[in-house]
């Protein structure tokens, strides 16, 4: 994932070279949207950078390569136990659409062992700003995004975002976490795997806008044990999550492009495919800013059905819609009767 010219040549020899071993031979059978369970090492791959031929012009820019992403919509599944029972897993209602989460940090300590010190985030709280604006919701910022205003509304969204730092430790996993900030102190709050798994959640999505929140260590059987697994875990039907260390600011760019997607009314993992090609599209003249590196990171897993946004941009609901058009239709009828009605008896 590191940024450099080197890392061109390395993808477009390489990228080709797995799609051959792991899709090519399934290629014919491949649907649009594909789900993918993955096997230990795999689940740090994300597919959508796999190109589906070779490239032997080695000058091609990176919004301009063949990447699986182009051919599909690709979401990951942690195993197939987790995938059946998100099938019979109902719709919970929720008060809000959104609510955001994005901490202000300024090189504070956390409460615990003072040992972990985090740089500020230069534009996480824009971002959940820029994104209540177009669905509306609830956020908190600043020393307001603290752990317990977290807790306090697990069950009150339909969407659950966090912009925030999160670091994944592969040696123990419990010590995994998601920084928040402590509302009186003003110091770090770092809520734990083993914490995450102790909550009860309900909402349709969760979106980890934040560092290497999708990796950890490997359960045979049970896929990756890592922190959008927890979240799952605790009764989210689907995660948006991070495979390494993203850029904030790029990352933002992405998000807008999501929530705008998914006020369409389209899947979770349509909606975030859409985003990286119309990112790539918008960055295609910019060969730093288009590398996979700023938009491959971002992978959906679990339950990718549509979204509840009722309210979304618009300022009338679906429903009301629809109801105007109908009543419109009437209209127009019932106008055309009277008048055949009135040509008849002249």
């Amino acid at each position: 994932t590191n940024v450099t010219a080197g890392t061109h040549t390395y993808v477009i020899t390489n990228s080709f070279g797995l799609y051959k071993v792991l899709l090519e031979p399934f290629a014919g059978l491949l649907r649009e949207q594909v789900t993918i369970i993955t096997d230990k090492f795999l689940g740090f791959l994300p597919f959508d950078v796999l190109l589906v031929q070779p490239v032997e012009d080695y000058t091609t820019t990176w919004a301009k390569l063949p990447y699986l992403i182009n051919k599909h919509t690709i979401s990951y599944n942690f195993s197939t136990k987790m995938m059946s029972e998100f099938l019979v897993k109902k719709n919970a209602s929720h008060p809000e659409n959104f609510i955001g989460f994005a901490p202000s940090f300024d090189n504070t300590k956390d409460t615990t062992s003072k040992k972990i010190q985090l740089s500020n985030l230069n534009a996480n709280i824009e971002e959940v700003k820029s994104i209540q604006k177009i669905v509306g919701g609830k956020i908190f910022v600043k020393n307001n995004a603290s752990l317990s205003n977290f807790i306090a509304n697990i069950t009150n969204s339909s969407v659950l975002h966090l912009a925030s730092h999160a670091k994944a430790k592969n040696e123990l996993n419990d010590n995994s976490y998601i920084a928040f900030k402590n509302e009186i102190s003003h110091d770090i709050e770092l809520m734990s795997i083993k914490k995450l798994y102790s909550l009860k959640m309900n909402p349709d999505l969760v979106v980890l806008s934040a560092c290497e929140t999708g990796v950890g260590d490997f359960v045979s059987g049970e896929g990756i044990i890592s922190i959008a697994r927890g979240f799952l875990y605790a009764g989210a039907k689907s995660t948006i999550t991070t495979l390494w260390k993203i850029s904030d600011v790029k990352s933002a760019d992405l998000m807008l492009l999501f929530y705008k997607n998914l006020l369409l009314g389209i899947p979770k993992d349509a909606a975030l495919t859409k985003s990286k090609r119309e990112y790539m599209s918008q960055n295609e003249k910019k060969m730093y800013s288009s590398h996979p590196f700023f938009w491959a990171g971002f992978v959906p897993i679990g339950d990718m059905s549509r979204l509840p946004f009722p309210n979304g941009t618009s300022k009338y609901p679906m429903s009301l819609v629809g109801f105007l058009i109908l009543s419109a239709v009437t209209a127009t009828f019932y106008s055309i009767f009277k008048l055949k009605k009135r040509n008849s008896l002249n």
